[in-house]
């Protein structure tokens, strides 16, 4: 390498893992372009090496991603559809869906070693999300609208996150339901080059017990009929990510009325706050209640119950508080005076 035994030196001594990141650079760097990459992002690539073996399995497949994956800059999410169309349409659908997917987490993964901002992180992993759902439902030719739920509508994705989906069709039913099952096969069949995303279809009406689409009527009427508490509890989260946008936008601003209904039944806070038991003493009786992060004692799940339930309770008069994205309820809710500003502060730490 160029770089001289000193700096190098120092360089890995910063890593995760330096002896990992010395293997992995001498792994990568077998490739002349990669190697170069490697010695002009040399910080990124030793924080990023010495962290993940499996960042070193893609770059050796495909050294040519390296530059790319190291200069880690930010990408927005039209920035992110341009390039998954662009990747899709020099390797195909599903080999290109699957490089875009990696090329963009470990570029982002880098981004975050070297000290992103936790929401810049997560705004970012949800719009790569977005980009392949995107692409996919034009690949297939599908002709619906994709609702994003759970931390996909809130845009707060994490590495681990499934990506939970409820499909709308139009007027043809039985074409909507074949397209949803190509873009699922598409999108989550499993691969010499793995999956490109989980994609999770189970909070959909009716659950697996449900078509896997329903039409834009059909939904409204079983939320506004049907629906147990958690399902509207959920509907919080509800945004309209990709294909027909238009269809899914319409559809949530006539739910709106479901989510934040006029009068809240004293019973709903009751079913949320068992609900909230409930997933408290399964944790507890598996034995991880102090271990779990998303919903052990003090975990993710705390701060969005306390969130949802307030957004629930105040949110249909107060428009601020309509938002999916969890940080940016917590805010609303500070500056609308609904909890203490130093109390939505730290639990947005939290």
């Amino acid at each position: 390498m160029r770089t001289s035994p000193e700096v190098l030196g120092r360089t890995l001594a910063a890593a995760p893992d330096p002896d990992l990141a010395r293997l992995a650079l001498s792994r990568v760097g077998e490739d002349r372009a990669a190697r170069e990459a490697l010695e002009d992002h040399l910080p990124a690539a030793a924080a990023l090496l010495g962290f993940s073996t499996a960042a070193a399995d893609f770059l050796s497949r495909h050294p040519g991603e390296t530059a790319d994956v190291l200069r880690a800059d930010p990408r927005t999410r039209t920035q992110l559809l341009a390039e998954a169309e662009g990747t899709v349409a020099r390797l195909g659908p599903e080999a290109g869906l699957r490089r875009f997917r990696r090329r963009a987490l470990w570029r982002l993964a880098t981004r975050d070693l070297l000290g992103a901002e936790v929401d810049e992180v997560v705004a970012e992993m949800t719009g790569i999300a977005e980009a392949c759902l995107e692409v996919a439902a034009a690949a297939v030719r599908a002709p619906l609208a994709i609702i994003g739920m759970g931390k996909l509508g809130g845009a707060e994705l994490n590495y681990a996150s499934d990506v939970d989906v409820i499909f709308v069709h139009g007027d043809d039913p039985e074409r909507g339901a074949a397209a949803a099952r190509r873009l699922l096969a598409l999108l989550s069949a499993p691969t010499a080059d793995g999956v490109a995303l989980r994609v999770d279809t189970d909070l959909r009406p009716e659950g697996r017990a449900g078509p896997l689409t329903r039409s834009a009527p059909a939904t409204l009427e079983y939320y506004r009929r049907h629906a147990a508490t958690w399902e509207r509890q959920a509907l919080l989260k509800a945004r309209s990510v990709a294909g027909e946008r238009g269809l899914g936008e319409r559809l949530l601003e006539d739910l709106a009325s479901v989510i934040y209904p006029e009068r809240i039944d004293p019973g709903a806070i009751d079913d949320v706050r068992g609900m909230k038991v409930r997933i408290e003493e399964y944790v507890r009786a598996r034995g991880k209640e102090s271990t779990e992060v998303k919903r052990g004692r003090g975990g993710i799940r705390d701060v969005e119950f306390a969130v949802q339930l307030l957004q629930m309770v105040h949110g249909r008069r107060d428009p601020a508080l309509r938002t999916a994205n969890t940080l940016a309820a917590l805010a609303a809710l500070g500056s609308e005076g609904y909890v203490a500003v130093a109390d939505a502060v730290a639990l947005a730490d939290s």
